[in-house]
């Protein structure tokens, strides 16, 4: 992540001040000549402007990333950058910081003090992978929604799938609270005691927020429980987002578990992250471990957590939407309209898109 990359702490960004000491030092950021950005519309300009002081800093050139080339790769329309309780307070006047809506033109990347230095050249991705070609509907449908366009004719079709949802489809929530209450609750209804993984963690993931880590620090499973790989193997048929159910809980580092889709049987260990970096003499060494299984509780999930993701059944509670793009996100996720269900039928407030990004997009195409 970002954070983790450049050892930012996790907090709103109002001046440079936050630049990690002897950050200077640091090889690797000084041998840095291209930073590919994905899933550019969360990063938020306090981020980016930081980012910028950090390139330059390291780099000792008064240029825009201090010249470092930025290859920014996303959808402006999916989900916008995090802007919480914290990050407001910490922008305000009583806190020694500038007011964030005063001192940015907005909270999107594209707002950031140092894009108004650069010049931006654009490729528009126009061919469809996930979903099914064939599915001519489903497309021009997500397409429609996903910029805001005949509203109603979107909610009517998409609002047929207000049908009976199959135990097997993975339910997309808002907010992390309801997520968190039905894993725990589904959990609990399986028999027997359950059995705890605790991750280990080395080097630079000792500094990752809970948030950035790449599986549960603390995992509760029980056989019968359904997970989620958050790995791909590159020989086995499990991606990151195949849905699997725990068969046996072998000993403290290893499960049997099924594939939902194709039922076949694994066993599954331990798995470790590791992260790189250069030392002082140059040379690429790891700095950092992290070993959990590959797993996560997987009845429900936040909209957040599947940006990105194929999956193989969903079923939507648009209840609580607070932001843009969130409704797209949440309906674009499976390969077939077949494939998606909703709890409740969605509403004209559950589907919004920001006027700043239709602007930002008019500007570039």
């Amino acid at each position: 992540t970002i954070h983790s990359y450049f050892k930012f702490p996790p907090a709103p960004y109002a001046t440079e001040q936050v630049i990690p000491k002897r950050v200077e030092t640091r090889s690797d950021l000084g041998m840095l000549s291209c930073l590919i950005i994905d899933e550019i519309s969360m990063v938020r300009a306090d981020l980016l402007d930081l980012i910028d002081h950090t390139l330059r800093k390291v780099k000792d050139r008064n240029k825009p990333f201090g010249g470092v080339q930025i290859v920014a790769v996303g959808d402006l329309f999916q989900l916008p950058p995090i802007v919480d309780t914290a990050a407001k307070e910490a922008f305000d006047y009583k806190n020694g910081y500038r007011k964030l809506w005063e001192s940015w033109r907005g909270h999107f990347f594209f707002d950031a003090f140092c894009m108004q230095e650069v010049s931006i050249s654009s490729v528009e991705f126009t061919k469809v992978f996930r979903q099914n070609t064939e599915d001519h509907d489903y497309i021009r449908h997500l397409n429609d929604l996903r910029e805001n366009r005949n509203v109603e004719q979107c909610l009517s079709y998409f609002n047929q799938r207000h049908v009976m949802v199959p135990k097997e489809a993975l339910w997309v929530f808002p907010f992390r609270k309801p997520v968190e209450e039905m894993n725990r609750k589904e959990l609990e209804k399986i028999p027997g005691d359950e059995v705890v993984f605790e991750a280990r963690k080395f080097g630079s993931f000792n500094y990752c927020r809970e948030n950035d880590l790449p599986a549960p620090e603390r995992l509760c499973l029980k056989p019968g429980a359904r997970v989620m790989f958050l790995k791909n193997h590159p020989l086995l048929e499990w991606v990151n987002g195949t849905l699997a159910t725990i068969d046996r809980i072998i000993d403290g580092f290893e499960v049997e578990v099924t594939v939902q889709s194709t039922g076949k049987r694994y066993c599954v260990k331990y798995h470790e992250w590791e992260e790189f970096g250069y030392n002082e003499n140059r040379i690429l060494e790891k700095i950092g471990s992290y070993h959990q299984l590959p797993f996560a509780l997987a009845w429900a999930f936040t909209i957040h957590k599947i940006q990105g993701m194929t999956l193989e059944q969903v079923a939507y509670n648009p209840q609580g939407t607070f932001s843009s793009g969130m409704a797209y996100v949440a309906l674009s996720r499976t390969r077939g309209i077949n494939d998606l269900y909703l709890t409740v039928p969605i509403s004209p407030g559950d589907v919004s898109v920001d006027e700043q990004v239709k602007t930002f997009y008019n500007l570039l195409f």
